[in-house]
């Protein structure tokens, strides 16, 4: 069962009257009809999404329409968990998809919206080991994943890349650039509008910061005849621990961070939809749930959500979407001052009690 961190609305009644509102946490929750496998985008009103099934789709938000438009040519292979991510660049018209088959390998795919077709270099895509997350920034994908096949469990060392989607298939899977390495199993990563990177680990409980500047010293040697360098846990230039192990994560574009993370350590399974203050390290519980049948996963912000902009994830693997809006701050102090008017108006009609 879903949970809202949120304080009650005004109670608009004359008799006893309770008027108690958080300028800051008062959410509007609703469902989305729509079940992406893995990772997806929110941009301008249209969700990009994607399946092992039906491949590629958009929805828009505002008419409620799906545009179904297909797999690659060669279609795709499962391993019956689903997909790992379906990220849309919008500079560039682009939509990546990445589908896990077998059990250590992942094909990448490129469909150009403005050519309306499939950009693979070979009927099975690029090939890289265990994908998980993507994502796009100034036009370069980045992708979350292993560096070497899955063994079952955990604790394997976890690897953020810079993936070149026009590699030769059957190529070299370690010529995606290694930017970071990270820990614990895979999870989803962020990119600031500023470059920054957050990554949040799932066995450590922690949320990572390296800077714009300190990836760029790593990036650019994929191709160059020397060794591949990259960053580190240590290098982190920020940490703040997070209520469970990481897994979806957004920064939107004011620069608000979020995450979901799913925590297994007590009585109860604990899963946490939180908003992170970078500047106390002090995060609030947008939504949680104790339904051990879910696990948070992908994050989506269409804009800025402290302006009112919607904030999409998923609470649980192939489950629908639910849509996250927080209410401005001028339309709380207009509740709160409907309420003081209402209680004034009760006390002269000598109705309140």
């Amino acid at each position: 069962m879903i949970h809202l961190k949120t304080v009650k609305r005004p109670v608009l009644a004359c008799s006893l009257l309770t008027l108690t509102v958080n300028l800051h946490a008062v959410y509007n929750v609703s469902t989305i009809p729509i079940s992406p496998e893995g990772q997806f985008t929110a941009n301008n009103g249209t969700i990009h999404y994607w399946t092992a099934s039906g491949g590629y789709s958009t929805y828009d938000t505002a008419s409620g329409t799906t545009n179904p438009i297909g797999l690659p040519p060669g279609g795709t292979l499962s391993n019956g968990f689903g997909d790992a991510f379906g990220v849309y660049d919008s500079s560039n018209n682009l939509f990546y998809a990445a589908s896990l088959y077998g059990f250590s390998d992942s094909d990448v795919y490129t469909y150009n919206g403005s050519g309306g077709s499939w950009q693979t270099p070979g009927p099975e895509g690029v090939t890289m080991i265990n994908a998980y997350g993507g994502q796009v920034s100034s036009g370069q994908l980045y992708v979350s994943g292993l560096a070497e096949p899955w063994n079952g469990t955990t604790g394997q060392s976890n690897f953020v890349f810079a993936f070149d989607h026009l590699a030769i298939p059957g190529g070299d899977p370690a010529r995606h650039d290694t930017l970071i390495e990270t820990a614990g199993n895979s999870a989803h990563l962020a990119i600031a509008p500023n470059g920054d990177f957050y990554y949040g680990t799932f066995t450590t409980n922690t949320l990572y910061r390296w800077t714009a500047s300190q990836v760029a010293s790593v990036v650019n040697d994929l191709y160059a005849d020397e060794e591949d360098t990259f960053l580190t846990l240590g290098d982190a230039a920020e940490t703040w621990a997070l209520p469970g192990g990481g897994n979806g994560l957004a920064v939107d574009a004011g620069g608000n961070v979020f995450f979901a993370v799913n925590d297994f350590s007590g009585t109860n399974d604990l899963h946490t939809l939180g908003w992170l203050d970078t500047e106390t390290g002090t995060y609030e519980t947008i939504v949680s749930s104790n339904n051990f049948t879910e696990f948070y996963g992908a994050i989506s912000v269409d804009g800025d959500f402290s302006q009112g902009d919607p904030l999409y994830f998923t609470p649980s693997p192939g489950g629908d979407i639910l849509e996250v809006t927080i209410v401005p701050e001028p339309a709380i102090y207009a509740l709160l001052f409907s309420g003081f008017a209402l209680l004034f108006a009760c006390r002269r009609s000598g109705r309140l009690d």
